[in-house]
């Protein structure tokens, strides 16, 4: 259970972001802040990243390029428990009509690894849970429909409507 999240919610890397947000006083203090993968890092030193970051606003990692399918449709394939996936993240899309663009996009970022500033990520992540609190709402709610649903659809919207400059940065396999 990640420690502070709302209703003990499990959202994969959201998780991560949840706990860092809850204490940020902790986090402030930091020239960069951001999460990645247990899999993957990010190629570059301390200094490295703040070279990078006094340029741009944040560092993502490349593109995944989705093929035929767009970020809402790749849903389609995630079904468990008896619930829809595309279903339920349509119903989102409807109420959330800011994210139609991406949701029809053939491309996304990694999001699951980012870093940026203490204050851009605070802003960052307290809208993106004011979306999963929204989504939340939602009756029969499963945890990993909000999980695919940040990943593929609404970490990339935040991610573009708070940063200008984007750096796609080099990422290495530990």
């Amino acid at each position: 259970m990640c420690h502070g999240a709302p209703d003990n919610f499990i959202y994969n890397e959201m998780c991560g972001h949840k706990y860092v947000l809850d204490p940020f006083d902790e986090f402030s203090r930091r020239p960069y802040i951001g999460l990645e993968h247990y899999r993957r890092a990010f190629e570059y030193t301390d200094a490295g990243i703040k070279e990078i970051l006094s340029a741009h606003d944040i560092i993502v990692k490349e593109q995944h390029d989705l093929g035929k399918w767009t970020a809402l449709s790749v849903l389609a394939g995630c079904s468990r428990h008896r619930l829809n996936y595309l279903e339920q993240a349509t119903k989102w899309v409807e109420m959330f009509p800011e994210l139609s663009q991406q949701a029809c996009r053939h491309s996304h970022y990694g999001c699951n690894m980012f870093i940026t500033t203490p204050a851009r990520y605070k802003a960052m992540m307290e809208d993106e849970f004011r979306y999963i609190q929204r989504m939340m709402e939602t009756p029969n709610l499963q945890r990993s429909i909000v999980s695919y649903f940040c990943e593929t659809i609404l970490t990339p919207y935040i991610i573009e409507k708070h940063n200008s400059k984007i750096f796609i940065g080099k990422v290495r396999m530990p």
